[in-house]
């Protein structure tokens, strides 16, 4: 019994490292698990018909509560509307794609972003992945805009040095030439000359 309770200080632990940066599913998943499997192996019933009716009970609880579960995240990622809500994704993806091979860009060059967070949400990650494309470098769009033209265009000639062949930005400032929109989107791209 004490030897599986040495199992929640790694699980505790790690639930507790992630909550000073971000709580995702995906990466305490395996700890709340953890947890569950050192709470359960922890009960001890007598070997009698009403323990494992309980034991039955408690089995088809859990099971129906993952099942339900399962089938709404299901459901809710066959309703096209969940990823344009949440910016996950969206049509304008594969338009901004088609638009950087329209205008050169080649599978396997490098591209840097400005951006808040791979634009809105992460639609950056798929139009890369379109495209075939690599994301090398990204700064973000407060602080690329509000900087002085001198410091922008230092970081332009950063991300050429690093191989960067091009910028992709979503929105950028109207005052800032070099842009070339994407099609009829709100992205936009800068090409860079490699020193």
């Amino acid at each position: 019994m004490m030897t599986c309770l040495i199992f929640w200080i790694p699980a505790l632990a790690g639930i507790a490292l992630y909550s000073l940066v971000v709580i995702e599913p995906r990466y305490v998943a395996a700890q709340f698990c953890l947890l569950w499997i050192v709470g359960f192996s922890g009960v001890r019933l007598p070997d009698s018909l009403t323990s494992r009716r309980i034991i039955t009970g408690t089995t088809f609880a859990v099971v129906l509560c993952v099942c339900l579960a399962t089938t709404w995240q299901i459901s809710q990622a066959l309703d096209g509307k969940t990823f344009a809500q949440k910016d996950i994704a969206t049509p304008e993806c594969v338009d901004v794609a088609e638009a950087l091979v329209a205008n050169g860009i080649k599978p396997g060059d490098k591209v840097a972003v400005i951006s808040d967070w791979l634009f809105p949400s992460r639609q950056g990650a798929y139009i890369a992945r379109l495209a075939r494309v690599q994301l090398i470098a990204e700064a973000r769009s407060d602080e690329y805009w509000a900087a002085n033209p001198n410091t922008r265009s230092k970081l332009m000639k950063e991300f050429a040095a690093d191989g960067a062949r091009a910028v992709l930005t979503y929105k950028p400032l109207s005052t800032e030439a070099g842009w070339t929109r994407l099609g009829q989107t709100n992205y936009y791209i800068k090409f860079l000359n490699a020193n």
